[in-house]
């Protein structure tokens, strides 16, 4: 969230910091880039999601797009990419025994993320035209939404034979993927019609038991009790001072010597002394098994 020019002057740009350790990876990751017009300026999650296209696929069709709010998804995308620049750049170190200075920008991330959505452009010169059909959400009799993705002509057959819609089976309209994609509207809307008539549940049991890809929409209530999310921890606990015990998302990792653990951040300043006085080695590190 630094300014481009904010590590320059604070004496921490690249030049400087090689001339005391020439081995160093150095990395730089603005928001807009390292050339160009904009290159100079600030960014945030919300600008690169409006900038890279990702608003123009998001909300429902024909209607404007939408930003992917209360999450900073582009942001912590563009992390990963960071993650694995610098990676690539210490084992490059580690084979040449050079420096590097790694690059990269969050709205190239972005635009790297969209890749499938790019392909799909690129061959039928559409934004809104999907790669594969019928692959949405479906409204069923208890009021909440299934997810359906048919990704070959095997599993819309199945589909077929679990719904009982043998005549869309035979119908050469919809025999392979490209025909579904053109007819996705009027396939939709008989989909619908049936699936409207079972509850949720009822739906996602029928269809797993013939091998077709599905998947209930959780909101956070649904998430905290789902057995496949706190049977693997990926939810986790932590006891805030003041506030008692909080419900966080855990570390999605696990390493074999090592147990998670997750802890209250410190409050500002809370560790300067310690870390001026002894450097970062007084941190605290993950507990051993």
């Amino acid at each position: 969230n630094m300014r481009p020019g904010s590590a320059s002057a604070l004496g921490f740009d690249r030049e400087t910091v090689s001339k005391l350790n020439p081995t160093i990876v150095y990395g730089s990751f603005p928001g807009w880039g390292h050339k160009g017009p904009l290159k100079d300026r600030p960014a945030v999650d919300p600008h690169i999601q409006a900038f890279s296209g990702a608003v123009s696929i998001s909300g429902r069709p024909g209607k404007p797009g939408e930003f992917l709010r209360y999450y900073a998804f582009h942001d912590l995308n563009a992390s990963c990419y960071v993650i694995g620049a610098l990676l690539l750049g210490l084992h490059a170190r580690a084979r040449t025994g050079q420096g590097q200075y790694v690059a990269a920008a969050q709205v190239g991330a972005s635009v790297a993320m969209q890749i499938t959505r790019l392909a799909g452009y690129l061959a039928y010169g559409s934004w809104d035209l999907p790669l594969v059909a019928p692959q949405e959400m479906f409204r069923c009799q208890n009021g909440k939404h299934l997810a359906v993705g048919i990704e070959t002509d095997d599993q819309w057959l199945r589909l077929c034979d679990a719904m009982g819609l043998d005549d869309l089976g035979s119908d050469e309209r919809y025999a392979t993927n490209g025909g579904r994609v053109s007819h996705r509207e009027s396939l939709a809307v008989r989909l619908r019609e049936v699936f409207e008539k079972k509850p949720t549940r009822w739906w996602i049991t029928l269809l797993r038991k013939h091998r077709v890809p599905c998947g209930p929409f959780h909101d956070f209530e649904d998430i905290l009790k789902d057995p496949d999310v706190t049977g693997n921890g990926h939810v986790g606990y932590v006891r805030m001072p003041g506030r008692g015990e909080m419900a966080i998302g855990n570390v999605p990792w696990r390493l074999s010597s090592f147990e998670n653990r997750m802890e209250p951040s410190s409050d500002p300043g809370a560790d300067t002394e310690s870390v001026l006085r002894h450097g970062f080695a007084a941190a605290k590190v993950p507990t051993r098994k």
